[in-house]
């Protein structure tokens, strides 16, 4: 045939680097997809492509070690809530702020509002939201800051998820309905008319009775 469909999984791993800390980060991301070719002559070219899961985990400092998990559906429909939940594994010692956010993949992204909560044992934080009703597939981010007992921030962690808005359609009938006028609305149709008729001839008669009258009788004074 002339078409053809590639189901691939891409993983990988980099290093990074973050204002404010003094040791690199690491970057984990595990992607899965389809790529559409299309055979041209003796090639094959890619038409398109479609991602269908796709995590990313970001870490910097002592958060590298953390034991961390953030789940979230991977597709729900435009407008439907959903819930995302984050748990964390603490070394003993050791506090954490979390926080939860959903932005839309669009240009400009708007800044995520939700802020830092602090996470007691057993670490675990869960939010329900809504999906965009725009249509567009968003990013959701679990942030996890580490702090000793000085409350100095130790390491942060940044766990991604991507969750693919499904688009709401509306059914549109084959068949298109008639309105007809039901005997009664005739009914009153025609009784409006003859209302307004007799108005139109009352206002007609009312302004024939304000002009002035002509006299029948001429004064006699002319002097035979």
């Amino acid at each position: 045939g002339n078409y053809a469909t590639v189901e691939s999984r891409d993983t990988g791993t980099a290093t990074t680097e973050m204002q404010n800390m003094s040791s690199k980060g690491e970057l984990q991301s595990v992607s899965e997809g389809q790529q559409y070719l299309k055979r041209f002559g003796s090639t094959w070219k890619i038409t398109g492509d479609r991602i269908d899961f796709e995590k990313v985990k970001v870490a910097f400092g002592l958060a590298q070690h953390l034991n961390s998990t953030f789940t979230a559906p991977e597709q729900v429909k435009a407008g439907k809530q959903f819930s995302a939940r984050l748990e964390v594994t603490l070394p003993p010692g050791f506090f954490a702020m979390g926080s939860i956010t959903n932005q839309a993949l669009k240009f400009p992204q708007p800044a995520p509002a939700e802020k830092p909560r602090s996470l007691d044992q057993p670490s675990v934080l869960e939010r329900v939201m809504p999906a965009n009703t725009e249509n567009h597939n968003e990013l959701l981010t679990a942030t996890v800051i580490l702090v000793n007992p000085a409350r100095s921030v130790m390491g942060v962690c940044f766990l991604t998820r991507r969750l693919n808005v499904v688009p709401e359609t509306h059914d549109i009938s084959d068949v298109q309905t008639a309105k007809i006028d039901t005997p009664e609305k005739l009914a009153s149709g025609k009784a409006a008319e003859k209302t307004t008729e007799k108005t139109s001839e009352k206002e007609v008669d009312a302004n024939k009775s304000d002009s002035p009258k002509s006299s029948d009788k001429k004064s006699d004074d002319t002097t035979k």
